[in-house]
Protein backbone atom coordinates (compact mmCIF):
# COMPACT_ATOMS: atom_id res chain seq x y z
CA UNK A 1 0.00 0.00 0.00
CA UNK A 2 2.77 2.41 0.82
CA UNK A 3 4.33 1.37 -2.37
CA UNK A 4 1.07 2.47 -4.46
CA UNK A 5 0.70 6.13 -2.89
CA UNK A 6 4.40 6.58 -4.16
CA UNK A 7 3.44 6.09 -7.73
CA UNK A 8 1.69 9.32 -7.90
CA UNK A 9 5.17 11.44 -6.80
CA UNK A 10 6.97 9.05 -9.32
CA UNK A 11 4.94 10.33 -12.14
CA UNK A 12 5.03 13.85 -11.02
CA UNK A 13 8.87 13.65 -10.80
CA UNK A 14 8.94 12.20 -14.68
CA UNK A 15 7.46 14.39 -15.47
CA UNK A 16 9.37 17.25 -14.46
CA UNK A 17 12.20 15.70 -15.59
CA UNK A 18 10.79 15.17 -18.72
CA UNK A 19 9.78 18.57 -19.55
CA UNK A 20 13.00 20.20 -17.90
CA UNK A 21 15.01 18.32 -20.21
CA UNK A 22 13.01 19.11 -22.93
CA UNK A 23 13.17 22.95 -22.24
CA UNK A 24 16.95 22.72 -22.05
CA UNK A 25 17.15 21.13 -25.59
CA UNK A 26 14.94 23.37 -26.87
CA UNK A 27 17.50 26.09 -26.53
CA UNK A 28 21.09 24.22 -27.25
CA UNK A 29 19.58 22.31 -30.34
CA UNK A 30 21.36 23.84 -33.60
CA UNK A 31 18.82 22.67 -36.27
CA UNK A 32 15.36 25.64 -35.91
CA UNK A 33 13.01 23.29 -37.00
CA UNK A 34 13.97 21.08 -34.17
CA UNK A 35 13.79 23.50 -31.81
CA UNK A 36 10.26 24.66 -32.45
CA UNK A 37 9.23 21.09 -32.07
CA UNK A 38 10.89 20.79 -28.83
CA UNK A 39 9.14 23.89 -27.40
CA UNK A 40 6.03 23.31 -28.62
CA UNK A 41 5.54 20.14 -27.01
CA UNK A 42 7.07 21.26 -23.79
CA UNK A 43 4.19 24.59 -23.94
CA UNK A 44 1.53 21.79 -24.51
CA UNK A 45 3.05 20.10 -21.36
CA UNK A 46 2.64 22.61 -19.15
CA UNK A 47 -0.74 22.35 -19.50
CA UNK A 48 -1.03 19.16 -17.44
CA UNK A 49 1.49 20.68 -15.36
CA UNK A 50 -0.90 23.06 -13.53
CA UNK A 51 -3.17 20.30 -12.80
CA UNK A 52 0.14 18.45 -11.38
CA UNK A 53 0.36 21.65 -9.22
CA UNK A 54 -2.83 21.51 -7.61
CA UNK A 55 -2.96 18.00 -6.74
CA UNK A 56 0.75 18.39 -5.15
CA UNK A 57 -0.81 21.22 -3.21
CA UNK A 58 -4.00 19.24 -2.14
CA UNK A 59 -2.09 16.09 -1.11
CA UNK A 60 0.57 18.35 0.47
CA UNK A 61 3.24 17.10 -1.07
CA UNK A 62 5.15 20.63 -0.45
CA UNK A 63 8.80 19.72 -2.72
CA UNK A 64 7.02 18.58 -5.63
CA UNK A 65 4.60 21.88 -5.28
CA UNK A 66 8.01 24.26 -5.03
CA UNK A 67 9.54 22.13 -8.20
CA UNK A 68 6.05 22.38 -9.89
CA UNK A 69 5.69 26.31 -9.69
CA UNK A 70 8.44 27.47 -12.35
CA UNK A 71 5.95 25.30 -14.80
CA UNK A 72 3.20 27.44 -13.35
CA UNK A 73 4.99 30.83 -14.39
CA UNK A 74 6.32 29.04 -17.29
CA UNK A 75 2.52 29.05 -18.19
CA UNK A 76 1.48 32.29 -17.61
CA UNK A 77 4.23 34.16 -19.60
CA UNK A 78 3.61 31.84 -22.29
CA UNK A 79 -0.14 32.04 -21.99
CA UNK A 80 -1.27 35.20 -19.88
CA UNK A 81 -1.22 37.60 -22.70
CA UNK A 82 -3.87 35.99 -24.58
CA UNK A 83 -6.26 36.19 -21.53
CA UNK A 84 -6.12 39.49 -21.03
CA UNK A 85 -8.88 42.26 -22.48
CA UNK A 86 -7.53 44.02 -25.42
CA UNK A 87 -7.80 47.72 -24.88
CA UNK A 88 -8.94 48.86 -28.30
CA UNK A 89 -10.50 52.33 -29.55
CA UNK A 90 -12.84 53.19 -31.85
CA UNK A 91 -11.48 54.42 -35.39
CA UNK A 92 -12.53 56.43 -37.96
CA UNK A 93 -11.87 56.77 -41.17
CA UNK A 94 -11.30 53.64 -41.59
CA UNK A 95 -12.73 50.09 -43.29
CA UNK A 96 -13.67 47.38 -41.61
CA UNK A 97 -12.54 44.00 -43.85
CA UNK A 98 -13.30 41.04 -42.70
CA UNK A 99 -10.98 37.81 -42.90
CA UNK A 100 -11.24 34.20 -42.66
CA UNK A 101 -8.46 31.10 -43.26
CA UNK A 102 -9.11 27.82 -43.42
CA UNK A 103 -7.15 24.74 -43.97
CA UNK A 104 -9.61 22.08 -45.61
CA UNK A 105 -7.40 19.43 -44.97
CA UNK A 106 -7.71 18.08 -48.85
CA UNK A 107 -11.37 17.76 -47.92
CA UNK A 108 -13.38 15.84 -51.09
CA UNK A 109 -16.36 14.88 -49.00
CA UNK A 110 -19.46 16.40 -46.68
CA UNK A 111 -18.30 19.77 -48.74
CA UNK A 112 -21.64 21.23 -47.86
CA UNK A 113 -20.71 21.44 -44.14
CA UNK A 114 -17.73 23.89 -45.17
CA UNK A 115 -19.72 25.79 -47.49
CA UNK A 116 -22.72 26.65 -45.12
CA UNK A 117 -19.87 27.48 -42.22
CA UNK A 118 -18.01 29.89 -44.71
CA UNK A 119 -21.41 31.24 -45.83
CA UNK A 120 -22.15 32.01 -41.96
CA UNK A 121 -19.22 33.34 -41.14
CA UNK A 122 -19.84 36.01 -44.17
CA UNK A 123 -16.10 37.13 -44.50
CA UNK A 124 -15.34 39.86 -47.16
CA UNK A 125 -11.80 37.84 -47.86
CA UNK A 126 -11.22 34.08 -47.69
CA UNK A 127 -7.92 32.43 -47.86
CA UNK A 128 -8.06 28.66 -48.33
CA UNK A 129 -5.56 25.95 -48.04
CA UNK A 130 -5.16 22.47 -48.98
CA UNK A 131 -8.04 23.19 -51.84
CA UNK A 132 -9.01 19.70 -54.22
CA UNK A 133 -11.04 20.25 -57.57
CA UNK A 134 -14.07 18.93 -55.79
CA UNK A 135 -13.69 21.22 -53.01
CA UNK A 136 -12.77 24.27 -55.48
CA UNK A 137 -16.27 23.06 -57.83
CA UNK A 138 -18.29 22.65 -54.96
CA UNK A 139 -17.12 26.20 -53.57
CA UNK A 140 -17.61 27.90 -57.17
CA UNK A 141 -21.30 26.43 -57.46
CA UNK A 142 -22.45 27.13 -53.70
CA UNK A 143 -20.66 30.42 -53.09
CA UNK A 144 -20.33 32.01 -56.24
CA UNK A 145 -23.08 34.36 -55.33
CA UNK A 146 -21.64 35.53 -52.41
CA UNK A 147 -17.75 35.75 -53.32
CA UNK A 148 -17.95 36.62 -56.91
CA UNK A 149 -14.33 36.99 -57.40
CA UNK A 150 -12.40 33.98 -56.74
CA UNK A 151 -8.63 32.94 -57.29
CA UNK A 152 -8.64 28.94 -57.17
CA UNK A 153 -5.81 26.68 -57.81
CA UNK A 154 -6.83 22.88 -56.82
CA UNK A 155 -4.46 20.43 -57.39
CA UNK A 156 -4.28 16.77 -57.96
CA UNK A 157 -2.34 15.96 -54.57
CA UNK A 158 -4.89 18.19 -52.85
CA UNK A 159 -2.50 19.40 -50.11
CA UNK A 160 -0.90 21.74 -52.64
CA UNK A 161 -3.96 23.56 -53.26
CA UNK A 162 -4.95 27.14 -52.88
CA UNK A 163 -7.72 29.77 -53.04
CA UNK A 164 -8.89 32.92 -52.32
CA UNK A 165 -12.48 34.23 -52.56
CA UNK A 166 -13.16 37.66 -52.51
CA UNK A 167 -16.02 39.59 -52.47
CA UNK A 168 -13.74 42.91 -53.77
CA UNK A 169 -12.74 42.77 -57.15
CA UNK A 170 -9.29 40.65 -57.59
CA UNK A 171 -6.87 42.46 -59.60
CA UNK A 172 -3.81 40.00 -59.94
CA UNK A 173 -2.67 36.46 -59.08
CA UNK A 174 0.27 34.83 -58.53
CA UNK A 175 0.03 30.80 -57.48
CA UNK A 176 3.86 29.24 -56.15
CA UNK A 177 5.74 27.06 -54.67
CA UNK A 178 9.36 27.16 -53.68
CA UNK A 179 10.67 24.10 -55.56
CA UNK A 180 14.15 25.02 -54.63
CA UNK A 181 13.58 23.22 -51.60
CA UNK A 182 13.69 19.79 -51.14
CA UNK A 183 10.15 19.93 -49.57
CA UNK A 184 7.29 22.39 -50.45
CA UNK A 185 3.97 22.87 -50.12
CA UNK A 186 2.28 25.89 -51.98
CA UNK A 187 0.97 29.92 -51.55
CA UNK A 188 -1.54 32.51 -53.29
CA UNK A 189 -0.72 36.03 -53.48
CA UNK A 190 -3.97 38.10 -54.57
CA UNK A 191 -4.00 42.03 -55.56
CA UNK A 192 -7.43 43.03 -54.05
CA UNK A 193 -9.34 46.23 -54.66
CA UNK A 194 -10.88 47.83 -51.52
CA UNK A 195 -12.28 51.09 -52.35
CA UNK A 196 -9.98 51.84 -55.18
CA UNK A 197 -7.26 51.21 -53.18
CA UNK A 198 -4.79 48.01 -53.63
CA UNK A 199 -3.75 45.49 -50.85
CA UNK A 200 -1.63 42.11 -51.26
CA UNK A 201 -4.04 39.36 -49.34
CA UNK A 202 -1.54 36.23 -49.45
CA UNK A 203 -2.99 32.78 -48.47
CA UNK A 204 -0.06 31.04 -47.09
CA UNK A 205 0.89 27.39 -46.48
CA UNK A 206 4.50 26.40 -45.67
CA UNK A 207 5.89 22.94 -44.86
CA UNK A 208 5.37 21.83 -41.31
CA UNK A 209 8.55 21.09 -39.27
CA UNK A 210 8.34 17.43 -39.19
CA UNK A 211 6.56 15.46 -41.80
CA UNK A 212 5.31 11.48 -41.35
CA UNK A 213 5.77 10.41 -44.94
CA UNK A 214 8.73 8.55 -44.92
CA UNK A 215 9.84 8.50 -41.52
CA UNK A 216 10.01 11.31 -38.34
CA UNK A 217 12.49 14.22 -40.83
CA UNK A 218 12.90 17.82 -40.08
CA UNK A 219 11.54 19.90 -43.02
CA UNK A 220 12.93 23.11 -44.37
CA UNK A 221 9.75 25.25 -42.29
CA UNK A 222 12.38 28.17 -40.87
CA UNK A 223 14.04 28.24 -44.91
CA UNK A 224 10.48 28.84 -46.21
CA UNK A 225 9.57 31.34 -43.95
CA UNK A 226 12.54 33.35 -44.44
CA UNK A 227 11.53 32.92 -48.36
CA UNK A 228 8.51 34.70 -47.48
CA UNK A 229 9.71 37.14 -45.51
CA UNK A 230 12.38 38.13 -48.35
CA UNK A 231 9.54 38.41 -50.91
CA UNK A 232 7.51 40.55 -48.65
CA UNK A 233 10.55 43.06 -48.54
CA UNK A 234 9.57 44.20 -52.39
CA UNK A 235 6.04 44.21 -51.31
CA UNK A 236 4.71 47.33 -52.77
CA UNK A 237 0.69 47.09 -51.32
CA UNK A 238 -0.53 46.70 -47.80
CA UNK A 239 -0.75 43.31 -46.20
CA UNK A 240 -2.59 40.92 -45.06
CA UNK A 241 -1.18 37.30 -44.74
CA UNK A 242 -3.71 34.39 -43.84
CA UNK A 243 -3.12 30.66 -43.68
CA UNK A 244 -1.66 27.64 -42.06
CA UNK A 245 1.85 28.77 -41.40
CA UNK A 246 2.70 25.32 -39.37
CA UNK A 247 4.24 27.15 -36.41
CA UNK A 248 3.56 27.91 -33.16
CA UNK A 249 3.60 31.46 -30.93
CA UNK A 250 6.94 29.84 -29.75
CA UNK A 251 8.92 28.88 -32.40
CA UNK A 252 11.62 30.99 -33.46
CA UNK A 253 9.58 31.51 -37.35
CA UNK A 254 6.56 33.06 -35.66
CA UNK A 255 8.72 35.53 -33.95
CA UNK A 256 10.54 36.38 -37.27
CA UNK A 257 7.16 37.28 -38.47
CA UNK A 258 6.10 39.07 -35.69
CA UNK A 259 9.10 41.56 -36.09
CA UNK A 260 7.60 42.83 -39.40
CA UNK A 261 3.53 42.13 -39.00
CA UNK A 262 1.45 41.95 -36.46
CA UNK A 263 -0.74 38.64 -35.32
CA UNK A 264 -4.35 39.98 -34.91
CA UNK A 265 -5.67 37.30 -32.31
CA UNK A 266 -2.78 38.27 -30.05
CA UNK A 267 -3.44 42.33 -31.14
CA UNK A 268 -7.55 42.13 -30.93
CA UNK A 269 -8.72 38.41 -30.14
CA UNK A 270 -11.56 37.45 -27.61
CA UNK A 271 -10.20 36.70 -24.25
CA UNK A 272 -8.79 32.62 -24.91
CA UNK A 273 -5.98 31.01 -26.67
CA UNK A 274 -6.74 30.90 -30.25
CA UNK A 275 -5.76 27.30 -30.58
CA UNK A 276 -7.14 26.29 -33.97
CA UNK A 277 -5.03 22.59 -34.40
CA UNK A 278 -6.10 19.68 -33.51
CA UNK A 279 -9.73 20.30 -34.14
CA UNK A 280 -11.30 16.56 -32.63
CA UNK A 281 -12.13 15.61 -36.33
CA UNK A 282 -9.24 12.24 -35.61
CA UNK A 283 -8.81 12.43 -31.74
CA UNK A 284 -12.01 14.22 -29.71
CA UNK A 285 -9.82 16.51 -27.55
CA UNK A 286 -10.03 20.11 -28.07
CA UNK A 287 -7.50 21.83 -29.74
CA UNK A 288 -4.12 22.19 -28.22
CA UNK A 289 -1.84 24.74 -30.58
CA UNK A 290 -2.30 27.71 -32.48
CA UNK A 291 -1.11 27.24 -35.95
CA UNK A 292 -3.38 29.43 -38.05
CA UNK A 293 -2.99 32.90 -38.55
CA UNK A 294 -3.85 36.26 -39.92
CA UNK A 295 -1.11 38.54 -40.17
CA UNK A 296 -1.28 42.37 -41.17
CA UNK A 297 1.39 45.54 -41.52
CA UNK A 298 0.88 49.05 -40.07
CA UNK A 299 -2.15 50.00 -42.31
CA UNK A 300 -4.21 47.91 -40.78
CA UNK A 301 -5.44 47.26 -37.05
CA UNK A 302 -7.02 44.22 -35.60
CA UNK A 303 -10.46 45.07 -34.32
CA UNK A 304 -11.92 41.34 -33.31
CA UNK A 305 -10.21 37.74 -33.99
CA UNK A 306 -11.34 34.40 -32.80
CA UNK A 307 -11.25 30.49 -34.04
CA UNK A 308 -14.84 29.53 -35.35
CA UNK A 309 -15.78 26.48 -33.12
CA UNK A 310 -16.55 24.34 -35.92
CA UNK A 311 -14.93 23.04 -38.28
CA UNK A 312 -16.57 20.45 -40.94
CA UNK A 313 -14.30 17.76 -41.71
CA UNK A 314 -11.14 19.36 -41.31
CA UNK A 315 -9.06 19.20 -38.43
CA UNK A 316 -8.24 23.11 -38.31
CA UNK A 317 -10.69 25.57 -36.69
CA UNK A 318 -11.17 28.12 -39.19
CA UNK A 319 -9.95 31.67 -37.74
CA UNK A 320 -11.96 34.61 -38.40
CA UNK A 321 -11.15 38.43 -37.94
CA UNK A 322 -12.37 41.63 -38.52
CA UNK A 323 -9.27 44.58 -39.40
CA UNK A 324 -9.51 48.41 -39.39
CA UNK A 325 -8.27 49.44 -42.95
CA UNK A 326 -6.79 52.99 -43.05
CA UNK A 327 -6.90 55.18 -46.13
CA UNK A 328 -4.03 56.09 -48.08
CA UNK A 329 -1.59 58.18 -45.47
CA UNK A 330 -3.68 57.83 -42.50
CA UNK A 331 -2.05 54.61 -40.52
Amino acid sequence: MHRLKRVPQIVLVIYIIITAVLLVLSFVIPRPEARGILRTVFSVLLFPGLVFLVLATLFRARRLSLALIPFAIAWILTYGPLLLPRNLQLLQDTYPVTVLTFNLQASTQHLNSLSTLIRDANPDLVALQEVSYTAAEHFEATLGDLYPHLALYPTQDAHLGQGVMSKFPILAEEYWRNEQLPEFLAHLRTEIDIEGESIAFFSLHPMPPISFTQGITLQPHSREIQILLERLENEKYPVLLAGDFNMTQVMDEYHQVTRYYTDTFREAGRVGLGFSFLAGKTIPLPPVIRLDYIFHDARFEGRDAYPLPFSGVSDHLPIWAELAFFKDGEA
